[in-house]
């Protein structure tokens, strides 16, 4: 299991300053399932750290036991290690719930620490799901650019909170959902506009017809 997170300071055009991803293998080294997308506004080291829940996430739902974990995230790691002499108050909470989710589930971890060139598919969903994606979404096709690099297969090498991971034809169908209100109350808005141009225009031109006939009367 592959994965990475970015962080932008200053955001993104679209207001988004974490990434992650994420890239799930079989036991053959085959993806079955990948995640791309945003965190919202959190810190760096939480980021790393959520990554690793959202693919432990997606492992249990995928059945998976046997999980080897690879990041370029080092510190990450070592503070995932080293949770019984130090953890950052900034995210207290984050480590004990990874451990738990490895002792509930029973799983037979490894983790290591791999460089850039084995971790290419991951790097891409994280940076893709920042510039495109408002949620961490689930993926179990291919599309775009991440067609190409599934196929190269390029990245060889339940928690509360308050994000929530949707699958990709949900997150799709939400994003229609959510243009299409914008596009009514944009087309609303325009029809308030116009009518209230016809009514200033019928104010003057009764303003008018009064003025020409005074006017006559005068004369």
């Amino acid at each position: 299991m592959c994965m990475h997170a970015v962080f932008f300071n200053p955001p993104l055009p679209n207001g988004n300053t974490t990434g992650i991803g994420v890239v799930v293998r079989d036991e053959d080294g085959v993806i079955v399932a990948m995640i791309s997308g945003t965190m919202g506004h959190i810190n760096p080291r939480a980021n790393e750290l959520w990554s690793f829940m959202l693919g432990f996430q997606l492992a249990f739902k995928l059945r998976r036991r046997r999980i080897e974990l690879e990041t370029e995230a080092a510190e990450a790691l070592r503070e995932w290690d080293d949770w019984r002499w130090f953890v950052d108050p900034r995210h207290t909470s984050l480590v004990p719930q990874l451990n738990r989710r490895v002792r509930l589930g029973r799983l037979v971890l490894r983790k290591r620490t791999v460089d850039a060139s084995q971790n290419a598919l991951a790097r891409y969903l994280a940076e893709d799901g920042a510039a495109t994606r408002f949620a961490p979404v689930r993926i179990y096709e291919p599309f775009g650019r991440v067609s190409e690099l599934w196929h190269l297969d390029m990245g060889l090498g339940l928690v509360a909170g308050n994000f929530m991971v949707v699958d990709e034809e949900d997150y799709e169908a939400q994003q229609a959902q959510l243009q299409q209100q914008q596009e009514w109350m944009m087309n609303e808005a325009e029809e308030a506009e116009a009518e209230g141009g016809n009514s200033a225009g019928s104010v003057a031109g009764g303003n008018g017809g009064h003025a020409a006939s005074r006017t006559s009367t005068s004369s």
